[in-house]
Parts: C-alpha cells; structure tokens; sequence
C-alpha cells in the first residue's frame, strides 16, 4: 500500500507565481497611468495659478509682464526699457522646465525649442492680457488639459479625456 504525499508538485507552484506576476505587471501598470495624469494636473494648476499671479503683478507695479513659451517649459518676463527681460527674483515666477513627458502647446500650434524674444501672453497693467489657449498633455493615455487666457485676464480650466470630443470645464474661471 502507497501513501499519498503531501505538498505542492511544481508545476502548481510555476502557475501560482506565473499569476501573481501577471496581476503584479497589471498593478504597477495602472498606478503608474495614474501618477503621470497627477502629475500633469498639477502642472497645469500650478501654471494656472501663476498666470493668475502675473497678471495681478502687472496690475499691482503698473508694468507689463509677459508669458513665454516654448516646447519643454516657460518663463515669465516683465518689460524693461529696451525690451524683455526674465524675472528671475520672483521665485513665483521662475523659468520652469517641463518633464519630458509632457508636451505644451499653444492656440494649436507646436511650440520651439527656445523662447521667442517676444512673450505668446501679455498682461497689461490695465488689468487685461492677450487672448491665448494654453494645452498640456502628456503620453498617449493621459487626458489633455486646456486653460484659456481671456481678454479681461480670467483663466478658465477644461479637461478632454481621450475618449472625449469636447472639452468640459474642470473649474469656473480664476481671477
């Protein structure tokens, strides 16, 4: 008479691991998806909120500042005597360099590698800035983000999912 034995054979065992390597794979997948659209909405916020804070400068010293754009980043500048300079004291206001991740565009067009000598946004000391639509997206999954800059210096936030054809609004206007 045999006896059975007990335990697991290891083709059981090569099974087991094959599966919880493959939910594994499937987890870090889907957290990852997510850390880059939390990225990418903060970016856009925290964008937002400096345009916001720019235009209230321009308002508050009487001077112009302006947004320059280019592919990878932006910075902002305020007009001096003989043109444009970079505001580098205001930390608030600092050039900032994008992740690599993440594309920016503006009133649908691609954006250079360097900053135009003239900024793609303007706001004026009367309280008003130069219409512009600002986009950011970033890999092939995240959704795309949108603020659009009005005429009397109100940003407006909008959100378009890759499934989406319209743009819906994430919040009302800042200013």
């Amino acid at each position: 008479m045999r006896v059975a034995a007990r335990g697991f054979t290891l083709i059981e065992m090569l099974v087991t691991v094959v599966i919880l390597a493959v939910l594994a794979s499937v987890l870090v997948l889907s957290v990852g998806a997510g850390d880059e659209e939390q990225r990418l909405r903060r970016e856009v916020e925290r964008l937002q909120a400096r345009i916001v804070y720019a235009c209230e400068r321009a308002e508050l010293t009487g001077r112009e500042v302006g947004l320059h754009l280019r592919a990878g980043g932006y910075a902002f500048s305020a007009m001096q005597g003989e043109g444009w300079r970079f505001i580098e004291d205001d930390p608030a206001l600092k050039r900032t360099q994008l992740a690599t991740s993440i594309t920016l565009s503006a009133d649908d067009e691609a954006l250079v590698e360097s900053f135009a000598e003239q900024p793609q946004l303007l706001c004026f000391a009367s309280g008003e800035a130069t219409p512009l639509t600002i986009e950011l997206a970033a890999g092939p999954r995240a959704s795309h983000w949108r603020i659009d800059i009005a005429f009397d210096g109100h940003t407006r936030l909008q959100q378009r999912n890759i499934d989406d054809r319209d743009w819906r609004a994430v919040e009302r206007g800042r200013r």
